[in-house]
């Protein structure tokens, strides 16, 4: 796909133009993370998987984008957990810890912890062939795919 510059055009909305471009790239990218976030989820509760978010993605300069895929949150502490694990652990003010697993109530004095995943980061890495695609294709439309056509105003 080129971007057609009108003959005519200033410089700012050419600009703005292609600032556009770069943010919709973003957004696809940052899609891109998500779908694979959404299948690598260890936990088949549902939560987890309802908690993967894309923050919206911001200018930090005029030339730096960010954007974040996100996952847990207040309600979904097991993000965090799954991604990077946890230690042996026991309670810390009762005599034993006390939780529900698949349906079952449990008391524990010590629980051996979970071992990491990185299902996230292992997102990432899946993704990383896809993004670089898109990347591509968006630094051929600017490295070289400018053209110029003769616009009347107003069409």
């Amino acid at each position: 796909m080129a971007i057609n510059v009108p003959t005519g055009m200033n410089v700012q909305a050419l600009m703005m133009m292609a600032r556009v471009r770069a943010m919709q790239t973003l957004v696809n990218c940052l899609n891109i993370v998500k779908d694979e976030c959404d299948k690598g989820v260890p936990v088949d509760s549902g939560e987890l998987r309802e908690s993967i978010r894309i923050e919206s993605p911001k200018w930090i300069t005029p030339f730096l984008v960010e954007g974040k895929v996100l996952a847990g949150g207040g309600n979904v502490p097991q993000a965090w957990y799954t991604e990077y694990g946890t230690n042996a652990h026991g309670p810390v003010f009762a005599q034993a810890m006390h939780f529900n697993w698949k349906g079952a109530e449990i008391f524990a004095k010590w629980v051996q912890g979970v071992t990491p995943m990185h299902w996230m980061r292992n997102a990432v890495t899946f993704a990383i062939p896809r993004i670089q695609a898109e990347m591509g294709l968006l630094a051929k439309q600017f490295l070289g795919t400018y053209t110029v056509t003769l616009t009347k105003r107003g069409l």
